[in-house]
């Protein structure tokens, strides 16, 4: 409590952010990549508070994260943007399938393909995947896999 704000890292200033707007009772919280900071601890008290700020409070949560556990969780309701603009909508399982297999994301990401790239380009990833801890290629890693 002591410590000035001007001190505090990017994540904690996120946190406290959280905190604040989470207590306030706002009739609906805008939570953007909230969870993409901060320890387990922090994701799991965070997503406790949101969830008994919906649930129990009534209130509205308009919840943005790639991390699709979390949605999963949190959501009853979810839309995919790209560019800015909604390219299907629905329920939570629905939605999330559909982004982790819709070609288009895919493609987007593919790392031959990719524009916006910095550097020197002395060393140029053009292709990478995930393994689970038996080995099997994965398109999401779940958090102690």
């Amino acid at each position: 409590l002591d410590t000035p704000v001007k001190r505090y890292s990017s994540g904690m200033k996120v946190r406290l952010g959280f905190a604040v707007a989470a207590h306030l009772e706002p009739d609906i919280l805008i939570v953007d990549e909230v969870l993409a900071v901060g320890d387990a601890e922090f994701q799991k008290k965070a997503i406790g508070k949101m969830q008994e700020v919906s649930h129990e409070g009534g209130r509205t949560i308009l919840f943005v994260s790639h991390n699709m556990n979390a949605v999963r969780k949190l959501c009853s309701y979810a839309i995919i943007l790209n560019d800015g603009k909604i390219t299907k909508s629905g329920g939570v399982d629905e939605i999330v399938a559909d982004y982790l297999s819709v070609d288009e994301v895919k493609n987007e990401s593919l790392l031959e393909i990719k524009k916006g790239r910095w550097g020197i380009g002395d060393v140029k990833f053009t292709y990478m995947y995930m393994l689970n801890s038996k080995g099997n290629k994965v398109e999401q890693v779940i958090s102690g896999e």
